[in-house]
């Protein structure tokens, strides 16, 4: 799903990037949209930078016409075996980033070739804890400041508008 947003999200900006915005819509107010509010209709702008660019974008400049089938969901596109070398009720971009970074080799090929493909991450359990606690209460100062600092600006245009 995330890889067919992606395509969505170049297809509209090539379609945007040659559409000549009609003077109707020039003379209402109304705006071209910039590529951040085309990638909001899709995703949040950091998930896209963070995810889908990164990642997406090695996948295809690299061409690996194979990982391409199976993300776009293709009929026939090779199984979740044969492209990633091993199965899993969901993939994510870590298991991406890590098929990525054996340049999108499989699992088992890689271990034929003697190097470990262990898609779960080496950190014992109570670290990964630790980073969970610590993530989330980043999150929170984040959202205490977000929040307090979006209710001063509706404050300000309240005035703004009351006195117009």
């Amino acid at each position: 799903m995330a890889f067919c947003k992606y395509q969505a999200y170049i297809s509209l900006c090539a379609k945007f990037s040659t559409f000549v915005w009609p003077d109707e819509f020039k003379s209402r107010g109304l705006k071209k949209p910039s590529p951040t509010k085309l990638i909001n209709i899709f995703t949040s702008t950091t998930n896209y930078h963070e995810y889908y660019k990164k990642n997406f974008s090695m996948v295809i400049d690299r061409q690996h016409l194979d990982m391409i089938d199976w993300l776009s969901d293709k009929d026939d596109a090779l199984s979740d075996q044969e492209v990633w070398g091993f199965s899993a009720a969901s993939y994510n971009f870590e298991y991406l980033k890590k098929w990525l970074g054996e340049n999108g080799v499989a699992a088992e090929e890689s271990k034929s070739k003697g190097k470990s493909r262990k898609m779960d991450s080496d950190e014992s359990d109570d670290e990964k804890k630790k980073k969970k606690q610590q993530t989330e209460d980043e999150n929170k100062k984040k959202k205490k400041k977000k929040s307090a600092s979006s209710s001063s600006k509706r404050c300000f245009l309240g005035l703004y508008i009351f006195n117009k």
